[in-house]
């Protein structure tokens, strides 16, 4: 059985606090640009994101068959991510995290939440979605029993462009009410397993629940728009 479980106050406000602040201050080349497409002629690979890696002609290549792949409705993504390749005695905020959670009496209260006897940690690493990235629908069968996710993003915005979502309800009706109620995508599609909802679109919706506007996520002139036309619909509320 799938459950999602939430722990409020999980850490300490000032582990946060600090966790926040070294994160920001990651050295821009820790980073790598990952990509993702289901597709036999490339596997996940790991981009350095160094200083004019979008003048690098293999990541130019492998990054539009990417997003191609993305906008076709299959499985891929793009984001940028830590490696856990640590030296042994790192002290970075990543390694911090790793400690921290590989202390016993930790992983027996993680254990305790999830029901189960013992907990081994197979994998530590940041991600960071800058604009442009994605994710596409997925789940991580296959990556270990249980995934634990700290978001550490402050004042979130749907305009930052990332949104995380959980679903538990049957997926044809979530799909339809996306494809149907919102207008949410432009394909049609079944529901079924194979079938995926991909979309850099904003829909803006008021109290009666009107649609009011549509705007492209990856364009900043819609995005600005999308602000003004929210603080129109403030002054009429």
């Amino acid at each position: 059985m799938s459950e999602i479980f939430t722990v409020d106050d999980f850490l300490s406000i000032d582990f946060i606090n600090k966790a926040k602040k070294e994160l920001l201050n990651i050295p821009e080349d820790w980073w790598y640009i990952s990509l993702k497409p289901t597709d036999e002629r490339y596997v996940k690979e790991n981009f350095r994101n160094f200083e004019g890696i979008l003048n690098n002609p293999d990541f130019l290549e492998k990054n539009l068959f990417n997003l191609n792949h993305y906008n076709k409705g299959n499985f891929a993504y793009r984001f940028k991510r830590t490696l856990d390749d640590h030296y042994e005695n790192c002290y970075c905020i990543q390694c911090k995290f790793k400690e921290y959670f590989l202390k016993d009496e930790i992983k027996d209260k993680l254990a305790n939440i999830v029901g189960c006897n013992k907990i081994k940690f197979e994998e530590t690493f940041c991600s960071r979605y800058d604009n442009g990235d994605y994710l596409s629908i997925h789940h991580d069968k296959g990556n270990g029993d249980y995934a634990f996710i700290f978001q550490l993003t402050e004042n979130w915005n749907p305009t930052f462009g990332g949104l995380l979502h959980f679903y538990d309800s049957e997926k044809k009706e979530i799909y339809k009410l996306a494809r149907k109620s919102y207008l949410a995508v432009k394909t049609n599609g079944s529901g079924d397993q194979y079938d995926m909802i991909h979309t850099e679109n904003f829909v803006l919706i008021d109290k009666k629940k009107r649609i009011r506007g549509f705007y492209d996520g990856t364009d900043d002139i819609e995005i600005q728009q999308l602000l003004k036309d929210i603080e129109i619909l403030k002054r009429e509320n």
